[in-house]
């Protein structure tokens, strides 16, 4: 509905525009009726705007339910977990990549500058949902002079932490499920267990976890594997600003200024994370070893080894895992994020996950899952089958 209001109010500033162009060979009662007739179309836009958002609202309810539905309900077309973690990928210690720097980074007021280059302007236009030329040509156009008023008046700051820590898989040992947690050593000498979900969905090569991309359980002291973890946010300051253009009644800017906060949370995950492969990894090299800087637009395409899992994606939909990611890099401590009571980050504007350097790392997606692995993992994370379906609802 956005992108629909969006495009609307596109339309609307491109009138704006040709009229103003016309301004001087129109007389005062002509212009007078005009806006009389943008501010009906405004009203009109809006009692549209807010019916279809009661509809959206009754939709979303009614897709809720069918997916806590589907969660809840063992699927004819899942295999048994016991199958599934029989069918993993199977990292070996050679596909280990050892660190340059381990430890944890800050990015604090990090340089809109440097994160720019790295902005997806195609998804821009899509969350706009304009496909016209001479509307993208508006768009990015007024979307530049804004970027331009919020570096110069410093309305956004870019707030993130990332690090790589030791890291291994669970054992059998240390109980049901447990084979399938990432565990990872704190600086502090402690442990921070990552419980992961895994595919059951049938006639699959493999089924898929993330942990599958650690290797070694912590028993062989020559196996020693890697994680990386980040938080990261763009939109410190938004909330003031938007206020701010609403008071003012310019809900157009209010609305572009929350979009160009939505893309520069996902540029600033792609520049830590080319910062990451490449120096503090290090494993972003040229065939000398040397380290390659990739341009901004080819890694915008995520033509790069190894991969990022935000939590409440696909692959690691738990949001409740932010609250170790939280821990483990001291967001809190150093960065004005917080978690909210349902795993949400405030700012909104937000990414916090995981980091795998393997050249087999792959995107994929749950799927359904049994009411045994539900079970299982809701006692690994110590939360009950019904909290752990409104978690994963996103499945």
């Amino acid at each position: 509905m956005l992108g629909l209001l969006g495009s609307v109010i596109v339309n609307l500033y491109l009138i704006r525009d040709r009229l103003s162009a016309k301004t001087i060979a129109l007389n005062n009662a002509t212009i007078k009726n005009l806006e009389t007739s943008l501010a009906a179309e405004r009203l009109a836009l809006a009692k549209a705007v807010s019916d279809a958002e009661r509809s959206r609202s009754n939709a979303e309810k009614q897709q809720i339910e069918r997916e806590l539905h589907s969660v809840n309900t063992s699927s004819r077309n899942s295999l048994p977990l016991v199958e599934a973690r029989r069918n993993p990928h199977r990292k070996t210690p050679g596909a280990i990549a050892v660190p340059l720097h381990t430890g944890r980074v800050v990015f604090s007021d990090h340089s809109i500058a440097e994160v720019e280059p790295y902005i997806n302007w195609s998804m821009f236009y899509a969350a706009w949902q304009v496909r016209g030329n001479e509307q993208k040509q508006q768009l990015r156009e007024d979307a530049e002079r804004l970027l331009e008023r919020i570096k110069s008046e410093h309305i956004l700051r870019l707030e993130g932490v990332a690090g790589i820590f030791p890291a291994r898989r669970g054992r059998e040992d240390e109980g049901p499920g447990a084979i399938d947690d990432i565990v990872v050593a704190t600086p502090k000498g402690d442990e921070i267990r990552l419980p992961q979900l895994r595919s059951q969905a049938t006639g699959q090569s493999v089924n898929l976890s993330v942990a599958d991309y650690v290797a070694g359980d912590g028993t062989d002291p020559d196996v020693q594997d890697w994680i990386g973890a980040f938080a990261l946010t763009a939109g410190v300051g938004l909330k003031e600003f938007t206020e701010k253009m609403k008071a003012e009644s310019d809900n157009y800017n209010a609305i572009m200024a929350k979009l160009l906060a939505d893309r520069l949370t996902e540029a600033f995950a792609e520049s830590v994370h080319e910062f990451v492969r490449r120096v503090a990894w290090g494993y972003q090299t040229d065939g000398t070893g040397q380290p390659v800087e990739m341009p901004p637009q080819e890694a915008v395409h995520g033509k790069y080894r190894g991969l990022r899992y935000a939590m409440g994606y696909p692959a690691t939909p738990d949001h409740s895992l932010k609250e170790e990611v939280f821990e483990l890099l001291g967001v809190c401590q150093t960065t004005s994020m917080r978690l909210t009571g349902n795993y949400m980050i405030d700012p909104g504007e937000a990414l916090c996950g995981l980091m795998v350097a393997d050249t087999d790392a792959s995107y994929f997606t749950l799927g359904t899952l049994t009411d045994e692995q539900i079970e299982e993992y809701a006692r690994r994370r110590g939360k009950s089958p019904e909290e752990i379906k409104k978690l994963i609802s996103s499945l």
